[in-house]
């Protein structure tokens, strides 16, 4: 399923702290939020490397965390998000 901007929305921001955000969706799953570049607007929405990320599979009820490794802008400012694995 395709990434849907409207799901990715900022929860916290501190002041030196990085940022929270959460992607909640019913389409897309975890294994296509990892891959390189699947936030297409995450650098326009204002995230940066280190930014929190709350994933959230709504159909299958599976949810991870991680940070978003890579913000650029290629011409489409896109952003990668990896899963923590503890």
């Amino acid at each position: 399923m395709a990434y849907r901007s409207a799901r990715l929305n900022l929860t916290s921001q501190g002041i030196t702290s990085p940022r929270s955000w959460v992607y909640d969706d019913t389409g897309a799953t975890v294994a296509e939020g990892v891959a390189n570049g699947f936030f297409t607007d995450a650098g326009d929405k204002g995230a940066e490397v280190g930014d929190f990320l709350d994933f959230r599979d709504n159909n299958t009820g599976i949810r991870v965390t991680g940070r978003f490794t890579v913000i650029q802008d290629t011409g489409a400012t896109q952003g990668t998000f990896v899963q923590d694995t503890q």
